[in-house]
This record gives structure tokens, C-alpha cells and sequence, in this order.
């Protein structure tokens, strides 16, 4: 059912979501409601991020990271960021913005 809403190129065979190469202005709508419609599924425990393609973000890009965190901390889920690139960290950490969002790197 959820499926015919994402692209399957945008979810791995795990369920894992894949970020594209860059999360900005031009694509921060569409994840921000994709990743969102994913939480709200009741079926939905925790979501996991791929950032490992991810190589260039912006504010919108940043905001829909902020947001889907904040909203799966209001429904009682998990929201976990994978093999995030050091520069893309690198930033999240400079703008203090990883003090809120959890990298985890198996």
C-alpha cells in the first residue's frame, strides 16, 4: 500500500530510505512527505536513513531532517541516520544541528 507512493528507487529492500545525492530546496517537499507518510504508518517502529549517497544538503534539505526527527519523537518512534558522509556531518555539526539529530555508523 505504501509502495505505490515511493518511488522504488527510493526504498531499499530492507525499507531503509536512500537520500539522493542532494536533499534541497528542489527536493525537500517530496521527502519531507514522504519520509512523514512512512512515520505516521502505524506499522512504522522506526525509520532509517541511508545518507551514503547523500553529498550535498541545504537549509530546506537540513529542515526536513529536523522536522521528520521532531515528528517521530512526537509519535514514539525511532529515527536513525546512517552512513552519512564526513562533510555532510561536518556540517550538521557546525550548525549544532547534530546535537539534536543521532548519527549512527555501523
Amino acid at each position: 500500500m505504501f509502495k505505490k507512493y515511493v518511488p522504488d528507487e527510493k526504498i531499499t529492500q530492507r525499507g531503509i530510505f536512500r537520500l539522493p545525492e542532494s536533499l534541497d530546496t528542489a527536493a525537500a517537499s517530496e521527502w519531507n512527505n514522504i519520509l512523514c507518510s512512512r512515520l505516521r504508518d502505524p506499522g512504522t517502529e522506526n525509520l532509517i536513513i541511508d545518507a551514503s549517497d547523500l553529498k550535498h544538503i541545504d537549509s530546506a534539505g537540513i529542515g526536513v531532517l529536523v522536522f521528520v526527527h521532531s515528528e517521530a519523537k512526537n509519535l514514539s518512534k525511532g529515527f536513525i541516520i546512517v552512513n552519512m558522509r564526513a562533510e555532510i556531518s561536518a556540517l550538521l555539526s557546525e550548525t549544532r544541528i547534530d546535537n539534536i539529530l543521532h548519527e549512527h555508523n555501523p
